[in-house]
């Protein structure tokens, strides 16, 4: 716990890798939005219902939470948007 983690993170996200390999963008980015947009709407609530209860660090990685289904519901959004 005393020592910082240098290592980068490794993103392995199915839907990602699918979009690449030529999985049809429409149905793949509205099944993602069925996950990230609850997900998003859950950490969201948790902020709301128990901020001011948590420490700085777990505040901190919620928001860290929060701020990662934010980037994934707007990319799906944006893929779906492109039809």
């Amino acid at each position: 716990m005393a020592k910082p983690a240098r290592e980068f993170t490794e993103l392995r996200d199915p839907g990602s890798l699918q979009l690449f390999f030529g999985g049809d963008p429409t149905p793949l980015a509205e099944a993602q939005l069925e996950i990230h947009r609850p997900r998003l709407a859950q950490y969201e609530e948790s902020r709301d219902q128990f901020g001011p209860q948590l420490s700085r660090a777990m505040r901190l990685v919620l928001e860290s939470g929060i701020g990662h289904e934010r980037e994934w519901a707007r990319f799906w959004e944006g893929v779906l948007a492109e039809g």
